[in-house]
């Protein structure tokens, strides 16, 4: 594998494009004779003890922990100078995940809501469903941030799908189609969800409930799928 500190010209070396590539493929997404990048993004509030400041540690530490304060220097400078590429590269990624972010695993990304945000998700759990309908239909109803419109609709659809209209009943349905069928935004599609079923069954366990439980799940993710593809 590529030594980043022997070799750091190599990543100068490599587009945007491949830099990205590269940083955040995926296990097996990569062919095979391209390597991804040896390089890890570590958060400061998980590794407390990460520090950009060398003088934390004193020549007497790190004679006791065998660490060579010249090649401790070297490394540093080497990644000094690819830190502006780097930061490009992550930032790029960050804004991408931000985009392909559904919005009810990314709720707390974005911050808190506004007062009026607040103060309009408080009246809407005290008004009734056919006056909520309504008042959508008449476009009285508009958040600052636009996830929680988003949020409304699918709070809407899990819990009264019979106050939708036509076109807002396609729309639900093209998105439990999305989720169910291909999985999106990581979800577990039917097809994982059956072949889940199919381990736990394999495993051999001759328990009498356990094996009409998994049946019983079985037949549910049947129906799940005919729906969908009715």
């Amino acid at each position: 594998m590529w030594d980043l500190m022997s070799d750091p010209g190599m990543l100068v070396s490599l587009s945007a494009k491949e830099l990205k590539e590269r940083l955040f493929a995926r296990k097996g997404e990569l062919p095979e004779e391209m390597e991804p990048l040896p390089i890890s993004r570590l958060q400061l509030n998980k590794a407390p003890f990460i520090c950009s400041n060398l003088k934390v540690l004193t020549e007497a530490r790190a004679t006791m922990f065998g660490i060579d304060w010249e090649t401790v220097r070297e490394n540093a400078q080497k990644l000094t100078a690819l830190v502006p590429m780097l930061q490009g590269a992550f930032s790029a990624a960050s804004e991408k995940e931000e985009r392909d972010c559904d919005v009810d695993v990314g709720l707390y990304d974005g911050g808190f809501p506004s007062r009026a945000d607040a103060e309009r998700m408080t009246m809407l759990k005290e008004t009734a469903p056919e006056l909520l309908a309504q008042w959508i239909q008449e476009n009285r109803i508009h958040f600052d941030d636009p996830r929680f419109n988003e949020l409304l609709f699918r709070y809407r659809a899990r819990n009264w799908p019979e106050t939708l209209s036509g076109a807002e009943l396609e729309r639900w349905r093209a998105f439990c189609e999305s989720r169910l069928m291909d999985g999106e935004y990581g979800a577990r599609s039917i097809h994982e969800y059956f072949e889940e079923i199919d381990k736990l069954q394999a495993q051999g366990n001759d328990d009498e409930r356990s094996q009409s439980i998994l049946e019983a799940l079985y037949e549910w993710g049947e129906k799940l799928g005919e729906g969908c593809s009715a």
